[in-house]
């Protein structure tokens, strides 16, 4: 699996050099909420199965 990493935005002084790639839990956003442009999205059940670990 490609290394990923993940970090609130607003948390740096500069902002600019981050760019938004995708969408996570898109089933739960609030009617009529939507950044700009068509990004790639994925669903609660999608982000659990892709990044939490299985349990043996």
């Amino acid at each position: 699996m490609p290394h990923t990493e993940i970090a609130l935005v607003g948390s740096f002084d500069d902002p600019s050099p981050f760019k938004l790639v995708g969408e996570i839990y898109i089933d739960h956003k609030p009617p009529g909420y939507a950044f700009a442009g068509n990004l790639p999205g994925m669903t609660e059940a999608e982000v659990i199965e892709k990044y939490v670990p299985k349990e043996d």
